[in-house]
């Protein structure tokens, strides 16, 4: 999949990196606020996950500014974890309480 390695614009990785970055944490703080507004009882486990997934999306940029495009196989792997586990799993205990029901005052 990424045998040409030589052809990655490395800028432009760097680039969706960022911008991955930036939206992560923009997510997360939109997320935890609804959270938040719903009294989800498990938030303060959510957060914590939260703040290590945005850590490891910064952890992979930086290994990106080390080894180059040898880092798109692991970036792959943690992206499709992130999807199968966190999405489709953590998120999804709390998919009964928010939207469901009028937010609480």
């Amino acid at each position: 999949r990424y045998q040409n390695k030589e052809n990655i614009d490395e800028s432009e990785v760097n680039s969706v990196l960022e911008a991955l970055i930036h939206y992560t944490v923009v997510h997360f703080h939109d997320e935890e606020t609804i959270l938040k507004t719903y009294n989800y009882g498990d938030l303060n486990r959510h957060i914590t996950i939260h703040s290590r997934l945005i850590e490891q999306v910064q952890n992979l940029k930086e290994k990106f500014h080390q080894v180059g495009p040898d880092i798109l196989p692991i970036l792959d792997k943690f992206l499709n974890i992130w999807l199968k586990e966190h999405i489709l799993k953590v998120d999804m205990k709390y998919s009964s309480i928010v939207g469901k029901r009028d937010i609480p005052r």
